[in-house]
């Protein structure tokens, strides 16, 4: 059925998306995959084997492996709401957002790195996305005393468009991919650009705010070179 691609094509979009950046991007692996599972009983009904080989090239097949048994688990039924479909093997509350937005048009606010870093630059929100403190900070959203990712999460279903949250959650991802990027953000020629709270205040390049930064650190390593003396009519040579 259309349902049943369009949420087939949904939840393979929001594992690629990151690959390949926005949907025009797709490539022709992605088309074979497509073409080849057009629908859940086709892959439900595919071997393990012969999946994990269409995906070549697509990423980590620790993804395939889940929307395959996904798939089997269905029985041909597709899920009909966001808590069947965030109860599925492998998704989490982005992919069930995703997945229901982009398959069957349901209101739900993806967030993901690229709406984070979009809403704390446009509103200016200097919580850490990774906080386990909340702070109003001034947003006109019903939030308590929760978590920093609560936060955004009630700011990013606030702004959603739910007359087209398909189009509206590809196109904040898309924008965050490709216009508010992490380094180098095109706000010279960006449309929101008057009414950007962290460009007016020049804090872009400090927004997001990260409670816990990844550790690095310096690591030694000691390379032996082996040499072989070369080998003749049944002897070692001498090194000159």
């Amino acid at each position: 059925t259309k349902e049943g691609m369009n949420w087939l094509i949904g939840w393979f979009y929001e594992l690629t998306v990151a690959l390949f950046r926005c949907w025009r991007h797709i490539n022709q692996r992605n088309l074979r995959f497509i073409r080849r599972f057009p629908d859940v009983r086709t892959l439900a009904s595919a071997s393990e084997d012969e999946v994990l080989k269409y995906w070549q090239g697509l990423g980590y097949y620790s993804r395939a492996r889940n929307l395959h048994a996904a798939a089997k688990s269905m029985n041909g039924k597709f899920p009909e709401s966001y808590q069947e479909v965030r109860a599925l093997k492998g998704v989490g509350d982005y992919t069930a957002a995703a997945i229901c937005s982009i398959a069957y048009n349901m209101p739900y606010a993806v967030v993901d790195g690229n709406v984070y870093r979009v809403l704390s630059r446009y509103c200016g929100i200097d919580v850490p996305i990774d906080s386990t403190e909340g702070n109003y900070c001034g947003i006109d959203v019903p939030i308590d005393s929760t978590e920093g990712k609560k936060l955004f999460a009630a700011l990013a279903d606030e702004m959603l468009d739910k007359s087209r949250p398909a189009a509206y959650n590809q196109a904040i991802m898309d924008f965050g991919a490709i216009q508010c990027t992490p380094q180098s953000p095109n706000c010279m020629f960006c449309p929101l650009a008057d009414s950007c709270s962290a460009l007016s205040k020049g804090q872009v390049m400090q927004l997001p705010v990260k409670q816990h930064r990844t550790k690095t650190s310096n690591r030694c390593f000691v390379l032996w070179r082996i040499v072989v003396p070369p080998y003749r009519k049944g002897r070692l040579c001498n090194f000159p």
